[in-house]
């Protein structure tokens, strides 16, 4: 990429080298043969150096980035005839390093170029996840990667976000493969439904046949223990018990409560007089009135309406064991929707916001058991998005800072500890410079900068009382050059020369390379 880059600045400079003087240590512009503007920036020794702009013949520009020492670096921009954002690549040291996001056009003439992909480069090969999307901004697949190769876990998503295919790669070949969250033919869950905690951790598995609960239901911790764990036979649940070490299986006996008019009052499952799974209670006109789901020891969890389709619909109270209030919220066709409230077991609120879709929207807080705010955030589409706030009881700040599409981004402050961090984020990544302090005091703990998430040049550390540490280089992410070490007293005790990490001497006394 760099060499075509510059191919292409070479290309206009050639061409426009009769319309203008160049100065080769200086700023210059070039031009179109129709006048416009074709490129602009500083040349040194005659070549690019520092930030260089170039422009279609309309004027609109077609690129934008920056130099250091000749070679490719920080954020290139790149823009179609419209000005629309086409690609967007971070580059170190003339290599991809970062986030490659690539955009395509929209069919829609008022909105703007959607992104397509999100790729992380490490030294111009594709590491770690990258992501691609939907026209409507949504994830359609995650896929991991280890030297620009396909390997591991990938993850793929319908167009309203439900996960629905995990694929397994090995060398970039699909090894195994799972289907989950399906619908039958006639929109009914069948097979596998996986739902997963934030940190992806499995959170549960229900098993559907046309509809009905057919098969294991289990729950999990975020620990990944199993917390529940029920079987389900076309809709109905069984109970498990061991009796001479023998596994039995005991069905539920489904009661009925009538009114007097012959209309059923009252339907739900019992083992041994414990109700189990959903009762559902009746008006007498024959009306759906509310339905209550219990566990499989009789301990009740929830209150609702669940409809003739077996969804979920209107507002819902989940309960502790203890019968308190954990939440209070609606839902629409089995999806969370508008403003829910969690609360503590003394039932005060825990946290409160509203979903869309089954995803957070809008401004959410957290709270403390004694009341205060402890964190307020907004979210859309279920990512974070704006100005996010923790803060401690007394109302002190924790961190704060900006989202954008779940992404840090622009300034951030923390405090943690003894520790307070300020610097700045460039796509989730930090960018710039970094320094820390001693707190409460604020006196200067440690500096240095951070290019794409790692640290890069020089970096001090100090001791609370003012006096330098250590100082040193760092080469992408590595100990690189000089470092010196110092005492309390402000001597240096130690000086270790790096090469890209690796320890070349120590108090100017070389290190012997290990030959085993």
């Amino acid at each position: 990429m760099s060499k075509i880059i510059f191919l292409i600045f070479f290309i206009v400079a050639i061409n426009s080298i009769n319309a203008q003087e160049i100065d080769p240590n200086g700023y210059n512009k070039f031009y179109h043969p129709n006048g416009i503007i074709s490129s602009e920036g500083n040349l040194k020794d005659g070549k690019p150096e520092g930030y260089w702009k170039t422009y279609y013949p309309t004027g609109i520009m077609k690129s934008e980035g920056n130099r250091r020492n000749f070679l490719l670096d920080d954020v290139w921009i790149f823009y179609d005839e419209k000005g629309d954002t086409t690609k967007k690549i971070n580059y170190l040291y003339d290599k991809k390093n970062g986030y490659f996001y690539k955009y395509n056009s929209s069919t829609d003439s008022i909105n703007k170029n959607y992104v397509k992909s999100k790729e992380l480069y490490v030294d111009d090969q594709k590491q770690g996840k990258s992501y691609y999307f939907y026209p409507n901004g949504q994830i359609y697949q995650i896929i991991l990667f280890k030297d620009n190769v396909k390997q591991g876990k990938a993850l793929e998503y319908s167009d309203n976000g439900l996960l629905t295919s995990i694929y397994y790669y090995r060398y970039n070949n699909i090894v195994d493969w799972e289907a989950i969250n399906r619908r039958d033919k006639e929109d009914k869950k069948n097979g596998t439904w996986k739902e997963f905690y934030k940190i992806g951790k499995i959170k549960t598995v229900i098993n559907y046949k046309h509809g009905v609960l057919h098969g294991y239901y289990k729950e999990y911790s975020k620990a990944g223990k199993i917390i529940k764990s029920e079987r389900y036979v076309n809709g109905e649940l069984f109970s498990q018990t061991n009796k001479n070490n023998t596994e039995n299986e005991q069905k539920i006996e489904t009661k009925q409560k009538f009114y007097n008019n012959g209309n059923l009052k009252k339907s739900g499952g019992y083992i041994d007089s414990i109700p189990v799974g959903v009762h559902t209670n009746y008006s007498e006109s024959g009306d759906i009135l509310n339905s209550e789901i219990y566990d499989s020891l009789g301990v009740r969890l929830a209150i609702g309406l669940i409809d003739t389709n077996s969804l979920k619909q209107g507002e819902w109270t989940l309960l502790y064991p203890s019968e308190k209030k954990l939440a209070v919220g609606n839902y629409k066709n089995n999806k969370r929707v508008g403003e829910w409230t969690f609360y503590f077991e003394d039932s005060k609120v825990e946290q409160q916001g509203k979903y869309k879709n089954d995803k957070p929207e809008g401004e959410w807080n957290w709270y403390y058991e004694t009341g205060e705010l402890l964190r307020k955030e907004y979210y859309q589409n279920g990512l974070e998005e704006g100005e996010m706030l923790e803060l401690t009881r007394q109302g002190d700040t924790i961190a704060k800072g900006s989202f954008s599409y779940g992404e840090k981004t622009g300034k951030w402050y923390y405090c943690v500890g003894d520790e307070v961090s300020e610097g700045e984020y460039v796509y989730d990544l930090r960018n710039g410079i970094w320094t820390h302090y001693y707190y409460p005091e604020m006196t200067l703990k440690s500096e240095g900068e951070y290019i794409q998430g790692r640290k890069h040049d020089k970096h001090k550390t100090y001791y609370r009382d003012g006096k330098i540490k250590e100082q040193g280089e760092y080469l992408n992410n590595l100990h690189h050059k000089n470092w010196r070490y110092y005492d309390k007293d402000g001597y240096i005790k130690t000086t270790i020369n790096y090469n890209l990490g690796k320890v070349i001497s120590i108090d100017g006394n070389k290190v012997e390379e290990d030959k085993k």
